[in-house]
């Protein structure tokens, strides 16, 4: 079971929750811990890297809005935005999260090493 601060849109305003997490979940996350968007980003590649999984940088020059990083570990694929603990989703980058979700995939937007860890870990099942 994990615990996470999860930042859900409803209503076109923002709630912040904490939830129990048992199985597979399609997510929007925030932590504070003030850090920039590269380093996170560094440490999720590394983090995924290390436990033999992959984690491609997604370019999408005729699709803008797309995730930052593709993660597939454990038979599982995330679609990863990044943000500075200050960062905030664009419109399209929401829009375009809502679409990978309705495709049933999973989708993440991590702004803290915190939810790095948490993440492998859900994956990891441990």
């Amino acid at each position: 079971m994990y615990k996470l601060l999860v930042e859900s849109y409803r209503d076109g305003s923002i709630h912040n929750e904490v939830l129990s997490v048992y199985s597979s979940f399609n997510l929007n996350l925030c932590v504070s811990n003030n850090m920039l968007e590269r380093q996170i980003e560094k440490y999720l590649y590394d983090q995924v890297t290390k436990r033999g999984g992959l984690c491609y940088k997604w370019t999408a020059p005729q699709q803008a809005g797309v995730p930052d990083r593709i993660v597939m570990l454990n038979c599982q694929i995330w679609f990863i935005e990044l943000k500075s603990t200050t960062g905030k989703l664009s419109k399209l980058q929401k829009k375009t999260l809502d679409k990978i979700r309705l495709q049933g995939c999973n989708t993440m937007v991590i702004n803290s090493k915190e939810l790095v860890d948490n993440l492998v870990d859900y994956i990891n099942g441990t």
